[in-house]
């Protein structure tokens, strides 16, 4: 076994998709029909095959908050980059033992964290 998606709730499944795909890169591989009444968009980054992001409605689903933490090499210049394209930081960037993160919201209230991964620890 292995996982393959990790899903996302949206209020909105256009102004969402808007998001993931104009403002993060994300593209659209697949729509699928997973009971009667929920749908999901799969996504993925163009440069990674494996996990993909299930974009689900949450209409009738109360109190989903997903929080992704998206790996990079360079948090500022990511964090720079994003809120250029209009992206609202709740956090700014700054360095925990864990590396340098940044946190911001989408528009469904789903907590993205930017986290460029060092070890700061004394305590290894």
């Amino acid at each position: 076994m292995k996982i393959q998606y990790t899903s996302i709730f949206a209020d909105d499944i256009g102004q969402q998709l808007g998001f993931l795909t104009e403002k993060l890169g994300f593209q659209i591989t697949k729509k699928l029909q997973l009971d009667t009444d929920m749908e999901c968009f799969l996504l993925r980054q163009p440069f990674d095959a494996g996990l993909q992001i299930s974009l689900i409605n949450s209409e009738g689903i109360k109190g989903h908050t997903t929080i992704v933490i998206l790996n990079t090499t360079d948090c500022i210049k990511d964090y720079h980059e994003l809120k250029a394209a209009g992206i609202h930081f709740i956090a700014k960037p700054s360095y925990t033992e864990s590396g340098m993160f940044a946190k911001f919201e989408d528009p469904s209230d789903n907590v993205y964290i930017l986290l460029e991964e060092r070890i700061y620890s004394e305590n290894i």
